[in-house]
């Protein structure tokens, strides 16, 4: 899939818990996102995104004015994936403690044991959570 920030949107909650591979080249990250790959697949709890024809990593904390560009390091930061927007250089991914920018040419999403994933049933399933979220609690306004 051609780079979106819907396609991070979709992602709301979810904790990049890993980060693997090379930029530039192609890089991985494991999202954690219980509500979301249970619906997918029951028992599910994580997917892989894969990022193909990545050129730019780079993590700027709201707390620092170092940004963060080592991928070990982002392991470690406690990245949960808020929301997104397209930037001129391609994606910007809003995490409870800074930015995530990302440009890559391509984005393939894989299900815990390995099994490949389209984009739409992701957001189907997303839509799906969602709905299901409001109907729940529509009335608790």
């Amino acid at each position: 899939m051609k780079p979106s920030h819907d396609s991070w949107n979709v992602l709301h909650d979810g904790a990049i818990t890993q980060v693997s591979g090379v930029c530039p080249g192609t890089l991985s990250l494991k999202i954690e996102i219980p509500y979301l790959c249970d619906l997918l697949a029951k028992g599910s709890s994580f997917l892989w995104v894969h990022l193909d024809g990545c050129t730019l990593t780079r993590f700027l904390s709201f707390e620092s004015s170092e940004p963060v560009d080592d991928l070990s390091t982002l392991t470690s930061m406690d990245l949960t994936v808020l929301s997104a927007t397209e930037t001129a250089q391609g994606v910007s991914v809003t995490c409870i403690n800074g930015e995530l920018r990302l440009a890559y040419s391509d984005a393939r999403y894989v299900l815990e044991g390995d099994v490949p994933l389209e984009y739409a049933l992701i957001m189907n399933a997303c839509q799906k959570y969602w709905d299901d979220w409001e109907r729940r609690y529509k009335g608790d306004a």
